[in-house]
């Protein structure tokens, strides 16, 4: 075979299709990752042999199942055809942290130039709209939230997630995104009302499907 000299490459195909992963999902993946036709082809092939080999002999309960939880954790993971590390996730090493980074400043720079130098200016009607101390409390709060948040996303699960890619990382990072720009809103005087009205009304829903997605994703890595 040309260019198959990865033996993590033909095990990645051959317990796929002992697995019943539908062939087009597995070219898919290897697709993802840069493999031409010809080596697919050439995978497929050597994969269906040992296929074919070890489906005339008996093979326990135990093993099947064990197969069956390996699919399922290969579906989650893309492998390199030159080396036998994990593809970094792009989402992961670049986008989230990216996301939060940008929005962390936006939040300071609004919090700290904009809504606490307003606090102490003598624009009376402005102060007045706000109803004072409260809302900027309001802005510290979702400032202050924020934080854990960044820490979690950019500190912790980063450097974890950005060597297992998931299917699921695009919706987390959607999540990501509406919820910082909830945060920046809060932040701007007058907006901030729109941003107080999204964050009651979307608070319980996103809660649910970012805790639930999140969990799904630690078990992946």
């Amino acid at each position: 075979m040309t260019g198959m000299t990865n033996p993590l490459f033909l095990d990645f195909i051959r317990k796929q299709v002992a697995a019943g992963i539908p062939r087009p999902d597995i070219e898919k993946v290897l697709k993802t990752n840069g493999l031409s036709p010809e080596e697919i082809e050439e995978g497929f092939i050597s994969a269906d042999s040992s296929v074919s080999i070890r489906q005339t002999q008996t093979v326990p309960q135990a093993d099947t199942k064990e197969l069956a939880n390996e699919s399922a954790r290969i579906e989650e993971s893309i492998i390199d055809k030159d080396s036998s590390r994990v593809i970094r996730d792009e989402i992961w090493s670049k986008s989230i942290p990216s996301a939060n980074q940008r929005s962390m400043i936006t939040c300071l720079a609004l919090f700290i130039l904009l809504d606490t130098g307003i606090l102490f200016t003598v624009n009376e009607a402005l102060i007045e709209f706000h109803h004072g101390e409260l809302f900027w409390l309001i802005m510290a709060g979702v400032m202050t939230a924020f934080v854990p948040f960044f820490y979690l996303e950019n500190v912790y699960c980063a450097p974890r997630f950005s060597q297992t890619p998931s299917s699921k990382d695009s919706h987390i990072l959607s999540l990501i995104r509406f919820r910082n720009l909830i945060f920046v809103l809060n932040m701007v005087p007058w907006i901030q009302l729109l941003g107080i009205l999204a964050l009651v009304v979307a608070c319980i829903p996103w809660s649910i499907t970012y805790i639930s997605l999140m969990r799904k994703r630690f078990r992946v890595s």
